[in-house]
């Protein structure tokens, strides 16, 4: 997953999440971002959608199944992550999810 990330990769996601804030560097990605999200959720992507807006912008379009690790329950919705990409790195993602309130909802569930 991380082949293509620069060592210095950013990655922002939005404050209302329950791992919010920008995470700087490969290490931070997978101990941090991905640590605080799959503490709580399982998430799998599917139909992705690559689109190329030029000048080092890659737009990805897809569909997250997001499943709360205490109850269970699911819920599907659209994504896209922007990522600018250098010397074939991907430098910076910015991620944004259609209803992020129901992906909080969803972690905190009990």
């Amino acid at each position: 997953m991380t082949a293509n990330f620069h060592p210095e990769i950013t990655l922002r996601e939005a404050d209302c999440l329950p791992y919010p804030g920008v995470f700087t560097g490969i290490k931070a990605f997978r101990e941090d971002l991905l640590g605080k999200l799959l503490a709580g959720l399982d998430l799998e992507v599917e139909e992705r959608e690559v689109l190329d807006a030029g000048n080092g912008i890659v737009v990805v379009r897809m569909c997250g199944q997001f499943t709360s690790k205490h109850t269970g329950r699911s819920v599907q919705m659209p994504m896209v992550e922007i990522y600018q990409v250098v010397d074939g790195k991907i430098v910076d993602v910015d991620i944004y999810y259609k209803d992020a309130a129901a992906i909080s909802k969803l972690y905190w569930e009990r």
